[in-house]
């Protein structure tokens, strides 16, 4: 290394030395010396050697130093107030920050499922032609259970979102999911006989009283169909018919519609928006 070199190292590290003690640390550099210079002083006055009056006066600077530095350290620290009030604003922003996401959260996943509302409303209107007394959903599962991601009928009861978390082993979804589809077209009258209809859905699809009385649509002919992923041949979701009319839902027309140009656009849809979809954590978080 070159003198020159060695000249900018050393004049870099003195840099570095005086900003640490002078600028940063000085009231502890004061205490420091202070207590150095008492034990020193107090040292040399128990021994009684040189003279008395310059240890004195360097006892007297050394808790001199002591005090000042003490107070200056005082006085720079934040007292138990202003930790209080500190720590209250850091939990003021965490839970701001907290609301923010869970709105950001919600008004994604409200955004999703408008876009996935308006694509199955194509489905339902160009290829199958659906009235007031039909319904189309898409469930997705992640290993725990289903959620909701989209759903369509010109019915503003039956177009509502329902549960927001859906078992796997009940109802047409979970029998679809497992078996590739899943069909009922001859459902009891639940506004006739509820009795029948509640008794019917528990012995058939698993499913308790009182989740199928919270029903919004008390369907009577089921159709639900298992997509799969086009490279993997993977089982991802479930698309479910549903309709208030006996003998409506035809699984053979169901099934050729799935396969058109609007059909695919279903798995398009779960493939490209993947990233912001619903999921059971999430809908959990919600309290469903």
């Amino acid at each position: 290394m070159s003198n020159g070199a060695n000249s900018r190292f050393s004049q870099s590290a003195l840099q570095r030395v005086t900003k640490f003690v002078i600028e940063d640390n000085w009231p502890q550099v004061l205490i420091t010396l202070g207590g150095i210079g008492s034990t020193l002083s107090g040292l040399m006055l128990g021994l009684k050697q040189g003279s008395s009056l310059l240890w004195w006066m360097i006892l007297l600077l050394s808790v001199i130093f002591i005090l000042g530095g003490n107070g200056v350290s005082w006085w720079q620290a934040p007292g138990i107030k202003a930790l209080r009030e500190r720590v209250t604003n850091l939990e003021d922003t965490l839970q701001r920050t907290q609301q923010d996401y869970l709105d950001l959260a919600r008004q994604t996943e409200q955004n999703y499922f408008e876009l996935f509302k308006h694509q199955l409303s194509l489905l339902a209107n160009t290829d199958l032609h659906f009235t007031d007394t039909e319904r189309i959903s898409v469930y997705k599962h992640d290993g725990e259970a289903f959620v909701m991601l989209g759903r369509y009928s010109k019915n503003p009861d039956y177009d509502k979102r329902g549960r927001g978390l859906y078992p796997d082993d009940e109802g047409v979804i979970g029998h679809a999911w497992h078996h590739g589809e899943a069909a009922d077209d001859d459902l009891p009258d639940y506004g006739a006989v509820p009795d029948d209809y509640l008794e019917y859905t528990r012995s058939k699809w698993g499913i308790t009283e009182e989740a199928t009385r919270n029903f919004t649509m008390k369907s009577r002919n089921y159709a639900a169909f298992a997509l799969e992923h086009p490279v993997r041949l993977e089982r991802v979701a479930v698309v479910v018919f549903e309709s208030t009319k006996v003998g409506k839902l035809t699984v053979e027309v169901l099934r050729r519609a799935l396969e058109t140009t609007e059909g695919k656009r279903i798995y398009q849809f779960l493939d490209m928006m993947q990233s912001i979809e619903p999921t059971p954590s999430y809908a959990r978080s919600e309290g469903f």
